[in-house]
């Protein structure tokens, strides 16, 4: 398994946000034409960690999951899904950071919604 494996899994599997974007979750980035409500996640950075114990094998990411949708309203809805999904998450373990709206995007015409999350994840 890998961190952005057990991510996606954390995302796809919840079944509140799994209710409201099926599987439109998106490493990266998603087509303009891609259906909403859709998310999108970034790995946007890595730094492993020395272990108390003298193990090499956890690492602390931080990750930001964008929320997308024609609505403010639902575009909040599915963030608060996001974090959910990331709190009941057994693969690793995260904290939100930092949450804000990032209001309509024009080009897209769609409303958007990021979550930053510190994520522990042991490697195997």
């Amino acid at each position: 398994m890998t961190m952005q494996s057990d991510l996606y899994s954390a995302l796809g599997t919840f079944s509140g946000l799994s209710a409201l974007v099926g599987a439109r979750i998106y490493p990266d980035v998603a087509d303009q034409e891609a259906i909403t409500p859709r998310v999108v996640w970034q790995e946007v950075s890595n730094v492993p960690q020395n272990g108390l114990d003298g193990h090499n094998n956890l690492d602390n990411y931080r990750i930001q999951v964008t929320s997308w949708a024609v609505s403010g309203t639902l575009a909040r809805s599915v963030d608060a899904q996001v974090r959910l999904a990331m709190a009941a998450a057994t693969a690793f373990t995260s904290l939100c950071v930092d949450n804000r709206s990032l209001g309509f995007e024009p080009d897209t015409k769609l409303h958007g919604v990021q979550s930053d999350f510190s994520i522990w994840w042991r490697t195997p």
